[in-house]
């Protein structure tokens, strides 16, 4: 490993233990029925499902980054940020907002798939085995095809007073406004302006892998360096931001902890949030 980031390395891997440490005792109350929460149950299993989802993907952009690939690990960053902006919205009005959410997942999807994958060989004695009738291929299809149509507006749950949807942008403004210190907007324009700029190859990241000089000759330069500790600190930041929700919405002493690691990273490595 490379001694620069070595410090960071460590760090994250303090991050993601003490993140599975919560997961562990948050999922173990969830299903003893024990979870006394503040707002509505569906609350903190949301907040959980989310801290496993960011835990998976800080494990991966660990090892990006280790390997060097921090770009890379940047796109798939992008969906722990989105998450975490959308667990403190969600926070807002945990009985209501969480409610929204659940109702917009899929019931039975992955019935549906099965079912649809299986009947997919399209052989009479496959078909047969499997007892696939074909009112329910059809009902599945249907949800299927309505699922992949609203795909693009992930954000569809979200909503303000009045019942109109919101956008990323809208749920980071409103949080701003609650809690300016937790999210300020501008934070959110550099953060996830960069993030979306690697997932979507925009032009300003596609031209660090080709120059045209003052000349006009073409030239293809070494690969760009990648800023691995400035990635390894936001995963970190994010995966401890959202057990910290878990942790203080579930009364689990393991939050004292996860602010302790969330300053280790603040006075470790202050030069993190700069990307080169």
């Amino acid at each position: 490993m490379n001694t620069d980031l070595a410090q960071p390395t460590a760090l994250a891997g303090r991050a993601q233990r003490l993140a599975e440490l919560v997961f562990r005792k948050a999922a173990d109350r969830l299903c003893a029925g024990t979870a006394a929460t503040s707002g509505a149950a569906q609350y903190p299993l949301l907040l959980t499902a989310f801290l496993r989802k960011a835990i998976q993907t800080h494990r991966a952009v660990s090892l990006l980054c280790r390997a060097r690939f921090a770009e890379d690990a940047e796109i798939i960053l992008r969906s722990t940020y989105e998450m975490w902006v959308a667990a403190l919205f969600i926070a807002l009005d945990p009985s209501v907002r969480a409610g929204h959410y659940f109702a917009h997942m899929p019931r039975g999807f992955a019935t549906q798939v099965d079912r649809i994958l299986g009947a997919m060989t399209a052989f009479p004695r496959v078909r047969q085995a499997l007892a696939v009738d074909t009112h329910a291929l059809n009902s599945d299809r249907d949800a299927l095809a309505q699922a992949a149509q609203q795909s693009p507006h992930r954000f569809r749950w979200a909503k303000d007073a009045e019942g109109k949807p919101l956008d990323l942008t809208a749920m980071v403004a409103e949080v701003a406004t609650h809690h300016p210190d937790t999210l300020p907007s501008e934070l959110h324009q550099l953060a996830y302006g960069n993030l979306s700029m690697r997932a979507h190859t925009d032009p300003v990241c596609l031209a660090d892998y080709f120059k045209i000089g003052p000349d006009g000759r073409l030239s293809f330069p070494p690969l760009p360096g990648e800023n691995a500790t400035h990635t390894l600190f936001t995963s970190g930041q994010l995966l401890l931001g959202l057990a910290t929700l878990l942790a203080d919405e579930l009364h689990l002493p393991e939050k004292a902890a996860l602010v302790r690691v969330q300053r280790a990273y603040l006075h470790s490595i202050p030069m993190a949030a700069s990307p080169n």
